[in-house]
């Protein structure tokens, strides 16, 4: 029952990783898309693509801080949380702004989710290794990384198919995408509990130890 209870949890990481991948690619697809329609969009198209590469870099900084943190899931829950409120911040700014000041805010707005989902990025391989430990490691991260690459490249397609079926209706891509970071919350609370007893029950744990 204990190993069926911590498979369960593991597939909820698979399923917050997996919904943060959607609404990441959701929203590329529909930033490139609305770039190529403003004038001087060769401008537009490359700013995307190279804001979309620099926040990796932050990784080196973000990664020392992210192993400080104790609770890493209860952490992962709040930065998707606040990843949805970027989210839906964005879809109601294409009701008040046009053209380059509406890309240039998604563009900023998208930098900064992307910048904070490093920090979900960076605790994910840790509360991976606390998850089903009767599974290596190896095959536990091999999983993980095929459920983000498929989950990837068919969200690329999805969120082309969901363009053209809805007539590029910017607002409402924006909203799924910050739906999928709340259902990603959402996920990552259903784990949050096992990880946060693991590590309290170890610290009494050492506090027995003499």
């Amino acid at each position: 029952m204990k190993n069926v209870k911590n498979n369960q949890k593991l597939y909820e990481l698979f399923t917050a990783d997996a919904l943060s991948e959607i609404g990441d690619v959701f929203y590329y697809v529909a930033l490139i898309t609305y770039a190529s329609q403003l004038t001087n969009s060769s401008l537009a198209i490359s700013l995307v693509t190279t804001f979309e590469f620099i926040p990796p870099v932050f990784s080196i900084i973000i990664g020392p801080i992210a192993d400080k943190l104790c609770n890493k899931t209860k952490v992962s829950m709040i930065v998707n949380i606040l990843q949805c409120t970027l989210y839906l911040i964005n879809g109601l700014i294409f009701l008040k702004f046009q053209e380059w000041t509406l890309f240039g805010l998604c563009l900023t707005i998208n930098f900064i989710s992307d910048t904070m989902g490093i920090i979900t990025q960076e605790m994910e391989p840790i509360i991976l290794k606390k998850l089903s430990p009767q599974i290596s490691y190896e095959k536990k991260y091999g999983w993980l990384s095929a459920v983000a690459q498929s989950f990837s490249i068919g969200g690329k397609f999805l969120g082309g198919v969901l363009l053209t079926v809805m007539n590029n209706h910017y607002i409402f891509m924006s909203f799924i995408n910050a739906a999928t970071f709340g259902c990603a919350a959402v996920a990552m609370a259903l784990i949050g509990n096992v990880i946060t007893k693991k590590e309290t029950q170890n610290d009494e744990d050492e506090k027995k130890v003499p």
